[in-house]
């Protein structure tokens, strides 16, 4: 259904979907013509996504540097929850329940803490060995 102008399933069941914007008319000044798809046609509608101007909001919002800071800061939070399941295997909770869970992220939580302050200080270690 590729090509077709017809709004898709999801956007139909939402209430709306696409809605012409500009319709270009073909002039005899253009030596062009439109499109090879539309040989007959005097002129075409070109769609526009009902939720574009949400999205170009969500794209004006990304070229800012508050954005960029909040990525940075989303990166390390997020890489801190991949060490924890790859790693440290807590991909899956062994203990039930609410406060079982708890406990054995804290625990999990508590062993990367220390793997990182192990990092911090590595001089510490060394002086206490001399």
């Amino acid at each position: 259904m590729s090509g077709s102008s017809a709004p898709s399933l999801v956007a139909m069941l939402m209430g709306g979907g696409t809605k012409p914007v500009v319709t270009p008319t073909r002039t005899p000044s253009l030596s062009l013509p439109l499109s090879p798809g539309y040989p007959n046609a005097d002129t075409r509608s070109i769609t526009r996504e009902e939720h574009e101007d949400a999205r170009q909001v969500a794209r004006d919002i990304a070229k800012t540097k508050q954005y960029d800071i909040s990525m940075k800061l989303r990166k390390k939070v997020e890489m801190l929850f991949a060490h924890l399941k790859r790693i440290l295997g807590l991909g899956r909770f062994r203990l039930r329940g609410p406060c079982g869970a708890n406990d054995e992220f804290l625990l999990a939580a508590t062993a990367q803490n220390l793997r990182k302050l192990a990092k911090i200080f590595p001089a510490l270690q060394q002086m206490r060995k001399a």
